[in-house]
């Protein structure tokens, strides 16, 4: 569980750098920004004592479930805003934004019900929403292949 609390902060850096380099200007600055806030956020709850760390890192995976859910839909709607010489099915940005936004949007009220009301059907929404998530990724590395 130590090396999972240690796995959070970077994966939502990775992720939110990787978002801010699909844009410009303001959103792309408050993409990077948001890396500072997550990780104040992160480090507050383990200083309070909310987050420990031999347990499930509930409350911290569900504030970045938010916050990448939220950085994955804007992205894809300035996708689908800005696309004008292709068909928006035809970015990558588009499956990968849209695979992002299905994973972590679900995975709150997952990583919410930990330990409390996890269930067999609530995992199985989750992997199959997971499946589907990575099938979306597929569809962007397709897209890749030009």
């Amino acid at each position: 569980m130590v090396l999972f609390h240690l796995y959070l902060p970077l994966a939502y850096t990775l992720v939110a750098m990787l978002f801010s380099f699909w844009h410009e200007g303001r959103p792309a600055r408050l993409m990077r920004l948001s890396i500072f806030l997550f990780l104040g956020i992160y480090l507050l709850l383990l200083v309070g004592g909310y987050e420990n760390l031999q347990l499930p890192n509930k409350y911290s995976m569900s504030i970045m479930g938010v916050l990448v859910a939220f950085i994955a839909l804007y992205t894809l709607y300035a996708t689908l805003r800005d696309q004008f010489d292709l068909p928006a099915y035809r970015n990558e940005r588009f499956w990968v934004s849209f695979g992002v936004f299905i994973n972590h949007s679900v995975n709150v009220l997952v990583y919410a019900a930990i330990p409390v009301f996890i269930t067999h059907a609530l995992w199985q929404i989750h992997n199959v929403l997971a499946i589907l998530g990575n099938i979306l990724y597929f569809g962007a590395y397709l897209c890749l292949r030009k």
